[in-house]
């Protein structure tokens, strides 16, 4: 089963420019690519699926055998601007720490925990596939997160963006505030998510906790923002108001404008029912 190309635009699984960027595309999923020759094939029949938090698609590793023939490897991928980039709002320090150590530690588990997959005994599945969604999911997060920054800080949110958190939140201004709540309150480690829900074609702010738990099955992300740690603490210790107010700052919602406006056209994988005749009281 292949991604909808629309889907496959803005993952955030980015991928270098190479002469594998047709494989990565006709195998549906970006940011794969084949290993270096000379490394096994995975076994065909072995359904291990790979969950992608907020994409809800996954995909077998029979399916992936069908299609390549060989494993795929995920890659880190490149940031879209320097590592100076994002001062003051983000040191130079902490986003080169965040993306190449941090961002690529995901990248690395999750690699491993996939050939660990292929002749992992019965007893070692349920641990590796807590494994893949937790390392799989940093991957996609942070690919995204990168995304979800620009150097041009203070951009307004506008078009039908804006529009529909008015519509779902009631003004601007509320938005902001339970985003910066969703972000500023996560017990733990986690993410505070923008998502579009595509059974009730609504705006969603979700905590998803870690990389890969409570977020809500097929909602597609349009921004995140890192609430973990290793996000904010060089720059701003413990006080994670001030992450979230740096975070506005360098948030681009021109690219979230664009991601929505791709979300929605995509239609959802159930027929929406069940759902509620007015809306919910804000």
């Amino acid at each position: 089963m292949h991604l909808p190309d629309v889907e496959s635009r803005f993952l955030g699984l980015t991928h270098r420019r190479s002469p594998d960027t047709e494989f990565a595309r006709t195998s549906g999923y970006p940011g794969l690519h084949p290993p270096k020759p000379g490394r096994q094939s995975p076994r065909r029949g072995r359904a291990v699926w790979l969950p992608v938090p907020g994409v809800g698609y996954s995909v077998t590793m029979t399916h992936i055998a069908l299609v390549a023939h060989t494993p795929l490897a995920y890659q880190l991928p490149d940031l879209p601007y320097g590592y100076g980039a994002l001062e003051p709002h983000m040191s130079a320090r902490l986003l080169e720490l965040h993306h190449s150590k941090h961002h690529a530690a995901y990248v690395q588990g999750a690699n491993e925990t996939i050939e660990r997959l292929h002749d992992a005994e019965p007893w070692q599945v349920p641990g590796l596939e807590q494994s893949l969604a937790f390392h799989l999911g940093g991957h996609y997060l942070h690919s995204l997160f990168w995304e979800c920054l620009s150097p041009q800080a203070d951009q307004p949110i506008e078009g039908d963006l804006a529009a529909a958190i008015i519509q779902e939140f009631g003004s601007l201004d509320r938005f902001h505030k339970r985003f910066t709540d969703a972000l500023t309150t996560i017990q733990g480690s986690g993410w505070a998510v923008l998502g579009w829900e595509p059974l009730g074609q609504r705006l969603m702010i979700q905590q998803v906790k870690d990389h890969h738990g409570a977020h809500v099955v097929a909602s597609q992300p349009i921004i995140v923002a890192d609430g973990w740690e290793h996000a904010y603490y060089l720059d701003h210790q413990n006080e994670k108001g001030r992450w979230a107010k740096a975070f506005f700052e360098i948030a681009d919602w021109d690219g979230a404008n664009r991601r929505f406006e791709a979300v929605r056209s995509v239609a959802p994988v159930t027929r929406p029912t069940g759902l509620l005749s007015r809306p919910l009281s804000r």
